[in-house]
């Protein structure tokens, strides 16, 4: 089975299984599952701007506050010649409610993980990423989120590269 399948079912087993362990822990955590995009040669020269899904859940651990966990991969073309990034992120996110819509920021840092499509590990570097988003309300408990961030490998980026992540999709809240 090629390496993205599996991190697709990875992923879909994840988004059906956290919402029942997050609503264990309280009325104040949420979970996404979206699409995202990043700039050219973010973490790879020869890779232009690649698509990717992203993961990342949030739990709220004071009022306004909360502790999020983020991982994204991209990259996620069959083709053996198509290079790949994972990172995963951890870090605080500052919440506000704006009538039905919830806007937010967050400082992220983590590990990137570089490979190409033969499974070769090409780089590892530290990440950081900067920014936020809104969630607009769809329905009691599920939100639409558009996000923007600085995504970038302050150590190991190569020249040229321009530092952004652009992402939408589905959020639950409990």
């Amino acid at each position: 089975m090629p390496r993205h399948h599996r991190f697709l079912y990875f992923a879909l087993a994840a988004f059906l299984l956290l919402p029942s362990m997050a609503r264990a822990l309280g009325p104040s955590a949420d979970v996404y599952l979206g699409y995202t995009r990043m700039g050219d040669k973010n973490f790879n020269s020869t890779a232009g701007s690649q698509s990717g899904i992203q993961l990342a859940g949030q739990l709220k651990i004071m009022p306004f506050v909360g502790a999020e966990i983020d991982y994204s991969h991209f990259g996620l073309s069959g083709a053996a010649s198509i290079p790949h990034s994972s990172v995963v992120m951890v870090g605080p996110r500052v919440t506000v409610g704006v009538g039905s819509t919830k806007l937010f920021v967050h400082g992220l840092v983590g590990w990137e993980h570089s490979g190409s499509g033969d499974g070769l590990i090409k780089a590892g570097a530290l990440t950081l990423a900067m920014g936020g988003g809104a969630d607009f309300r769809v329905k009691p408990h599920i939100y639409w989120r558009v996000t923007a961030d600085y995504l970038g490998a302050p150590q190991s980026a190569p020249a040229g590269a321009t530092h952004t992540r652009f992402g939408t999709g589905l959020v639950l809240r409990f």
